[in-house]
């Protein structure tokens, strides 16, 4: 029997889109990221990776144009917060 050429179209087409969304959440972590840095001006942690790491966490839930605000606003509570710890 051979396998459906269909379907292995469709599973190498879904695995694209995963991939593209993968990128996309990494661009705009690093964005919203780099944003929140850029407003709250200090020592921060690492270097781009967090940034993107701080982005991404800043950014879990929302979406559309009022979440870029409001993954902003995450990630820069984030910051502050790790700027408390890193005191105490």
């Amino acid at each position: 029997m051979r396998a459906d050429p269909k379907v292995h179209d469709a599973n190498r087409l879904g695995q694209g889109r995963r991939f593209e969304s993968t990128i996309r959440t990494l661009i705009v972590g690093l964005i919203v990221g780099a944003i929140a840095k850029f407003l709250m001006p200090g020592n921060d942690p690492g270097g781009w990776i967090m940034t993107i790491v701080l982005g991404i966490a800043g950014a879990l839930g929302m979406a559309g144009p009022v979440g870029w605000i409001g993954s902003v606003l995450g990630a820069m509570l984030l910051l502050f917060v790790y700027r408390l710890v890193k005191k105490a």
